[in-house]
């Protein structure tokens, strides 16, 4: 009766073996993988990877909008690579991705997280 599994804690995708052979052991019909990102180490083998599941994988990506880098580090969207990446995500029925922000004294209007997310994907395309 399992119907979600879900990885996170420190970086996932950086274990892209393990979670292969985790991936292909659970996958079916009906069934939802989450899994918890910073989004760095994702690239065009994921997207092809999840092209052929049969469950539904989420990717959560923990990302603080315009104070990515003062609370974070670096912004995964100077990479070419990952915003590839997104753009292939959302060629795949089975995949859905969103973004987790931390809200803080200097990070806390909704609007304004929302439109950076929006125009990132927007001048990416």
């Amino acid at each position: 009766d399992l119907q979600r599994v879900e990885l996170w804690g420190g970086e996932p995708f950086l274990y892209w073996n393990d979670m292969v052979e985790l991936l292909n052991f659970f996958d079916k019909e009906g069934i939802q993988f989450f899994i918890s990102t910073n989004g760095s180490a994702l690239s065009h083998k994921h997207a092809e990877f999840f092209s052929k599941m049969k469950g539904t994988v989420i990717i959560n990506v923990s990302h603080d909008a315009k104070r990515q880098e003062a609370l974070r580090g670096e912004d995964i969207f100077n990479r070419p690579r990952v915003i590839e990446t997104f753009k292939e995500f959302d060629k795949l029925p089975n995949v859905v991705y969103g973004f987790t922000c931390s809200v803080t004294n200097t990070n806390f209007d909704l609007f304004e997280i929302n439109d950076y997310f929006r125009n990132q994907i927007l001048e990416n395309e």
